[in-house]
């Protein structure tokens, strides 16, 4: 005779499980794409943002201490809600070097970003992190191609860092993200902002030569210095495209080795167990006894 288990007292299985896993990952996704993109358009599409981008620069100018630890939490949040950073660095760059001068305008503006991005990546990363990691990691986790990425950055993190912020192609704000789902280790990323500095310099000093009055009759006369700047960015973004190809090629050949070695010294295993065999065919319940619903 059959034995079965009502619908309402089976226990939770794993497919249970997942789906449960993957309507929390949807919902945080949902909620946070929901707030980032009112906040984008309320930015984006508002006639009055060059002017808002203005006085607040202003308000960390005339505001010392307390407005530079403003700026780089409004730094960090804004460029962790994928807004540009770029008007937030020019104006700066702008009004800082008129007061301070083009040579400490520079440093204290480099200094303000470097910072302000270093916050923004940690931000970027925890919240990967918490909404998404676990779950990412249980469906990706025995991927070949994510686990020859996870290794890299696992292990070569400060490398992988400073070439992927070199490139002035690959996203800022997009590659945090992405890097939240891997082992990246916080010192590498922290450090790592490093490499933001030449991106961060070269806007910094055009906006640095547009606010002195004296150049701007002459601004094109410095055109090719940007234009150095613009292809020495062009050569480590194709050097780091490289690099991460490399390594992630070896990183997969090693894996590959590894699983042939494991799949050749598993055909002299001994045979599986008859209790391992039949274990599809038998069904758990709560109370630990096991019930044959094919008998």
């Amino acid at each position: 005779m059959t034995s079965y288990l009502p619908p309402d007292l089976l226990p939770e299985t794993p497919l249970t499980r997942t789906h449960l896993v993957y309507g929390l990952i949807a919902f945080k996704i949902i909620i946070f794409l929901l707030i980032v993109g009112i906040l984008l358009i309320s930015i984006l599409y508002s006639d009055d943002t060059i002017v808002i981008v203005e006085n607040f620069s202003k308000t960390i100018i005339n505001n010392g201490l307390p407005g530079t630890i403003l700026y780089i939490i409004s730094f960090s949040i804004l460029t962790s809600l994928f807004f540009p950073m770029e008007p937030l660095i020019l104006s700066t760059a702008f009004f800082l070097c008129k007061i301070y001068g083009s040579k400490l305008g520079i440093i204290i503006t480099l200094s303000m970003t470097l910072c302000g991005a270093a916050l923004s990546a940690s931000l970027s990363v925890f919240l990967t992190r918490f909404i998404c990691y676990s779950a990412i990691k249980s469906i990706l986790g025995s991927h070949n191609l994510y686990m020859a990425l996870n290794s890299t950055v696992k292990e070569r993190g400060l490398t992988f860092i400073i070439f992927l912020r070199l490139s002035p192609i690959v996203p800022f704000t997009i590659s945090n993200y992405i890097l939240g789902l891997t082992d990246l280790k916080y010192v590498d990323l922290i450090f790592g902002t490093i490499g933001c500095l030449p991106n961060h310099l070269a806007l910094i000093i055009l906006s640095s030569s547009i606010s002195n009055t004296r150049h701007n009759k002459c601004i094109f006369c410095y055109s090719w210095k940007y234009g150095i700047i613009g292809l020495v960015g062009l050569i480590l973004t194709l050097l780091t495209f490289l690099y991460i190809i490399f390594e992630t090629r070896r990183r997969l050949t090693n894996i590959f080795d590894d699983d042939q070695s494991y799949s050749f010294h598993s055909i002299n295993d001994e045979p599986q167990s008859f209790e391992y065999v039949i274990q599809p065919c038998i069904l758990r319940n709560f109370d630990n006894q096991y019930i044959d619903y094919k008998s």
